[in-house]
């Protein structure tokens, strides 16, 4: 799925809004949209803005992605002393366009990273930004971990699937927390326990370790 198709998908789901009706409205054929969101087909500049305008985006972007027809050149008739040729219209340039679609959805989008439990980045992903949130977190507390194990499973988490997490300083009873007590990360569900917390197997005394993050949801792969 390509970053638009992406864009657009992501906002009308969240806006339980019909891809039909998106579809009629902009005149295009709902296969169409279908394929846009899919990143099998790309908008015109005109189409994409009118899409984005459906889906309750702020901002006329039409004007700036509206085509400049290539003016053509004249042609150069022969005669006695050649002159110097006028020079043809310079083509619109065509990364333009592009640069400020980018720039309209940097306000949309921010990188979230996916972390392994040692707290080093492998990979990121996109997500959309709602009033400088996500997901109702502020936009620099969200992480994702990528379990280590299978330490999980009685959860219906498996090594390999990622938690969605949120910064925090404090464990919460009940969440699935992840913990530094010394060299060692740790991930489980808290207890609490005397003189401290249990977090999975583990008994941590009070001041013993540091809390990372809490667990909001999980995204599991299927078999």
């Amino acid at each position: 799925m390509s970053r638009l198709g992406d864009q657009i998908h992501t906002l009308r789901v969240q806006k339980g809004l019909d891809r039909k009706k998106i579809a009629k409205k902009a005149g295009i054929a709902d296969k169409f949209l279908q394929e846009v969101e899919e990143g099998r087909r790309i908008p015109t500049d005109e189409q994409a803005a009118r899409i984005l305008s459906l889906l309750g985006e702020k901002g006329d972007l039409s004007e700036a992605f509206t085509p400049v027809a290539e003016e053509s050149t004249p042609p150069v008739r022969p005669v006695a002393k050649p002159k110097p040729a006028k020079p043809a219209a310079q083509r619109p340039s065509l990364a333009q366009p592009n640069e400020q679609w980018n720039h309209a959805l940097a306000g949309l989008m921010q990188d979230v990273p996916v972390l392994n439990i040692r707290g080093e980045q492998v990979a990121k992903r996109t997500l959309v930004l709602e009033r400088g949130k996500i997901q109702g977190f502020d936009a620099g507390s969200v992480l994702y971990l990528k379990i280590p194990d299978d330490s999980l499973r009685a959860l219906g988490i498996h090594e390999g699937d990622t938690l969605f997490m949120v910064r925090e300083s404090a464990p919460r009873v009940g969440t699935v927390a992840w913990v530094r007590a010394g060299s060692h990360n740790l991930i489980g569900t808290v207890e609490k326990i005397a003189g401290g917390y249990k977090v999975g197997p583990t008994a941590l005394e009070n001041g013993a370790f540091k809390m990372v993050a809490r667990a909001i949801s999980a995204q599991i792969r299927l078999p």
